[in-house]
């Protein structure tokens, strides 16, 4: 093959010892195959920096949700003790108010006689027992405890 152009011409040798003249831009054979090598690692390469991106981008990730949850988790904890908190003090304040009370003469005086039925010296007491009650089997089946029969059986 006859070229009209002069080119600068090289001699390039095969691995079967023949020997080629080609254009002397033209890429050498060594040369493209390390091209290819060489942008076959930077696949290789940006591959393994893009996973190693993602896994640390993962790890972040997991890194900021796992305290977020316990933190909101905790959140809920902690207005659930303010709240009993809040509710344990109005306890405390009535049973504050309940020794204030207790604490004056008047209060005493009651609580002895109401509870405990005690008396002043000088004074009597008097017990009124409640009203036994009444079974309608123990009446006699006669006229007029059968109408009371029937009245506490509808009532009862």
């Amino acid at each position: 093959m006859t070229k009209l152009v002069d080119e600068p011409l090289r001699i390039v040798e095969r691995a079967a010892g023949d020997a080629e003249r080609v254009p002397a831009d033209a890429p050498d054979a060594t040369s493209v195959a390390a091209r290819a090598r060489r942008r076959r690692r930077r696949w290789v390469l940006a591959g393994t920096w893009l996973a190693l991106v993602g896994i640390v981008g993962a790890g972040l990730v997991l890194l900021a949700l796992l305290p977020t949850r316990s933190w909101l988790s905790q959140r809920a904890q902690i207005r659930d003790a303010e709240k009993r908190l809040a509710d344990i003090q109005l306890v405390n304040d009535r049973l504050e108010q309940r020794v204030q009370a207790l604490s004056t003469p008047g209060e005493i005086d009651q609580v002895a006689r109401t509870q405990f039925g005690l008396v002043k010296p000088g004074e009597a007491s008097y017990a009124l027992l409640p009203a036994p009650k009444i079974t309608v089997d123990a009446l006699p089946a006669q006229w007029p405890y059968t109408v009371i029969q029937k009245v506490v059986a509808a009532h009862g």
